[in-house]
Parts: structure tokens; C-alpha cells; sequence
């Protein structure tokens, strides 16, 4: 986009120090989302009169970011706003239609696979609109966009939309500044988590470099730019500890409260939560499956045979059938997310081992609920620190299997 030397190392320390960036290279999660960026320098190569052919690869990139992630739509809707207001030729190029195409047909054996699941992802997102988010104003949505991509890269894609809106060398991209407020206004309309809008930001992080790069030479900056790459360096590594685990547990949790960036919540069980979730989720996993399989290994082998092992979320099933191999167990099952979709296996639900159910609630469904083991683990979340119970159907003169199958369906 005609960024210069300084423009561009400003661009891609601006992507660096991203909170939100740094944390995706660290954890497999669904706020991955590079094609975004792929497809956005695609349509930057056409914008400059690169041979329209490449809407070809721009939609291979386009299903391949679809089989990614479901959400490249909303990346994908913008775009098309963005070129009907302003590149209009581009858009009713044939090779744009071949380009979605061949989109479609990446996407296809993913969309087939819905169609055979009852299209599952919307449910599970409505389930998620209807029960599990509370409503998101549009100033939260748009303080917490501040915070996850770093406060002090806030005045660089500021800046973008200066460059891709109203300046005259960035003319020629305003495609992509109105595609950013087309998709960050429909996700937040429809209360979509902040993260959503993450794939959205190398773009625009460029264009406001490409801007501040203008500014520098029209103001004849010196040492104003390196003050800028300094400060931009240092709050990124101030920061980074709260997206990298690189600091031993006890220095980081002094630090998280230095920082002031969580809320310290404490449990019934007094189990309390010193460091954010994000962090407290990598840790103690194994304790609750060596825990489950002690239990598991101390019951008759008459009854073990159908024991089942039940996790309240989708995690605890996890752990359950990652380390689980290892240490004889079978597989988990879960109500939870897709785990829903593999239902009770051939267990027949006389005796359940129940991860993260608490007493009051397991006795609602079985017969007999005891505590067979307790889990504790430093610095983990409430989830994965606990009882483990062992619930049985089976009454004191006789053994409900019935009983047993309604409880696990349910």
C-alpha cells in the first residue's frame, strides 16, 4: 500500500505485541485466524492492478479459511460491501465468480457434513445467543477490541481509518476500511464476542502505518519515530506476560495483581483462582484423570465393566480421553458441545464416575452418590479442582438398568 521501511516494521510490531495474536500462536483456539490476512493481500495485489486471476487463489484462500472457521462470512460480506462501493469492475470480474466457485467447492465437504448433523453449528450458536452470553454493549465490545490487541496499537488502526476513508493514497484501498466497520458493526449488533473481529486487524494495523509513514514524511520526523518504535517495544513486552506463560507461577500471579487484570473469584469449595483462566486451564490436567482412574480401578471388576466415566464439560471429557489410554481408562462421556453427538456409548448407567458434578445435583439422578476421590490442584481453575463422585442406580434390593439409561440420556 506504499508503506515505506518504517511503515512496515511499525505494521508488523503493531501484530507482534497484539495481545491477542500472541496468544493464538500459543493456544490451539478458534481465534485463529490467518486467512482473513491472506484474502485481504490478495484483494491488495488486484487493487493495484495485479491480473484479476488471482480471484482464484483468493478463493481457495476463502475455503480454506471457511473450513477454518465458519466466521470468514462476515470477513467475506464486508469485502464484497467494500468492492460494490468502491471497485465495483473488480467485483463482476468472471474470474470473481470462478474464485467463489472454487470457494464453494473447498467448503463443500464441511457444509455437507452440517447438512448431515442437522446443521449443528447453529444450533450450538443459538444455544450460546439463548443461555450461556449475557448481552455485550457495543462500548464493551469496543474497549475490550482496545485491550486485546494493545492499548498503545489503539491510535495506529485509529489511523486507518483516516488513510483508507479520506486520505488520497488511500483511495484506491477503501475497500478494506469499510469491509473493517461493515463486519465490526454486524458483530457487534449481534453481540458477537470481541475476539470475532480479530482477523480483521493486520490489515487495518498496515493501513494505519501507511499512515503514520505518510505523517512522517510530511512532518519531517526524526526522532519522533523512534520514539514511537521504543514505546511500542517496551509496552508490548510489558504486556506480554499476559498473553505468554514465561513467567514462573508465583512471580506471575504478583504480577497479574500488579496489573489489575482479573478478578479473583473464590469457590464454595475454597478453591480460589489466582491467575486467569487462559493460563489456569494449561495446568493439573492429569491429576483428575490419575484421580478418575484410581477410582475407576477400585471398583469390582463385575460392576467396572459398565462403569462409565462422565465429564460435565467437553474439557473434563477431554482429559478423560487424553490421558486416559495411558492409564487403562475407557472413554469419557459428555452432554457438553459436539460430545453430545457420540451419546452414552453402550454404557448402561448403573455406576457413573462424575467429573465436575456437585453432590446436590448427582443425587437428583441416581440412587446412591459417594465421594470417591478430591482433586486439588495449585493455580488451576475451579473445574479442574473438586470431588469426583461415584454414582450408582443401583438400589439396595435390586438394579435399576432402566433407571440407569434414563439417567444418561438425560
Amino acid at each position: 500500500m506504499g508503506g515505506g521501511r518504517w511503515a512496515q516494521g511499525i505494521a508488523a510490531l503493531a501484530v507482534l505485541i497484539s495481545p491477542q495474536y500472541l496468544y493464538c500462536g500459543n493456544v490451539l483456539t478458534t481465534g485463529f485466524e490467518p486467512f482473513w490476512t491472506v484474502c485481504a493481500f490478495i484483494l491488495v495485489l488486484m487493487l493495484n492492478g495485479c491480473t484479476p486471476k488471482l480471484w482464484l487463489l483468493f478463493g481457495a484462500a476463502a475455503g480454506l479459511g471457511l473450513l477454518n472457521k465458519h466466521s470468514m462470512l462476515f470477513w467475506g460480506f464486508g469485502l464484497a460491501v467494500g468492492l460494490l462501493l468502491t471497485a465495483r469492475p473488480l467485483l463482476m470480474s468472471k474470474w470473481m465468480w470462478m474464485g467463489g466457485a472454487l470457494a464453494g467447492l473447498v467448503f463443500l465437504p464441511n457444509f455437507i457434513w452440517e447438512k448431515q448433523h442437522h446443521w449443528v453449528t447453529l444450533t450450538a450458536l443459538d444455544q450460546m445467543r439463548q443461555f450461556n452470553r449475557e448481552p455485550f454493549s457495543a462500548a464493551a465490545f469496543w474497549m475490550t477490541n482496545v485491550i486485546i490487541n494493545h492499548p498503545f496499537t489503539a491510535p495506529i488502526w485509529l489511523a486507518r481509518l483516516w488513510f483508507f476513508l479520506f486520505d488520497r493514497r488511500g483511495r484506491s484501498y477503501r475497500t478494506l476500511g469499510i469491509a473493517f466497520l461493515v463486519v465490526a458493526v454486524l458483530l457487534a449488533v449481534m453481540n458477537g464476542k470481541a475476539y470475532y473481529l480479530g482477523g480483521a486487524y493486520p490489515a487495518v494495523l498496515a493501513g494505519g502505518a501507511v499512515m503514520a509513514g505518510i505523517w512522517a514524511e510530511r512532518w519531517r520526523w526524526t526522532w519522533q519515530k523512534a520514539t514511537v518504535t521504543a514505546v511500542l517495544a517496551v509496552a508490548g513486552v510489558a504486556w506480554m506476560p499476559l498473553s505468554l506463560p514465561i513467567l514462573p507461577l508465583p512471580e506471575f500471579v504478583r504480577f497479574n495483581r500488579v496489573m489489575e487484570f482479573y478478578e479473583r473469584r473464590t469457590e464454595k469449595s475454597d478453591v480460589g483462582q489466582e491467575i486467569p483462566t487462559v493460563f489456569g486451564n494449561m495446568l493439573g490436567h492429569e491429576e483428575p484423570a490419575k484421580a478418575v482412574a484410581g477410582l475407576y480401578f477400585s471398583i469390582p471388576e463385575s460392576e467396572r465393566r459398565n462403569t462409565a466415566i462422565y465429564g460435565n464439560t467437553y474439557a473434563q471429557a477431554a482429559t478423560i480421553d487424553y490421558y486416559g489410554p495411558g492409564l487403562g481408562l475407557p472413554k469419557a462421556i459428555s452432554g457438553h458441545q459436539t460430545y453430545g453427538l457420540w451419546g452414552p456409548r453402550d454404557y448402561t448407567g448403573e455406576t457413573v464416575i462424575l467429573v465436575g458434578i456437585s453432590k446436590q445435583d448427582a443425587e437428583e439422578g441416581f440412587a446412591s452418590v459417594e465421594v470417591g476421590a478430591a482433586v486439588k490442584v495449585p493455580y488451576a481453575p475451579p473445574w479442574l479442582n473438586g470431588q469426583i463422585l461415584l454414582g450408582q442406580t443401583k438400589l439396595r434390593r435390586h438394579s435399576d438398568r432402566a433407571l440407569g439409561e434414563r439417567t444418561l440420556r438425560a
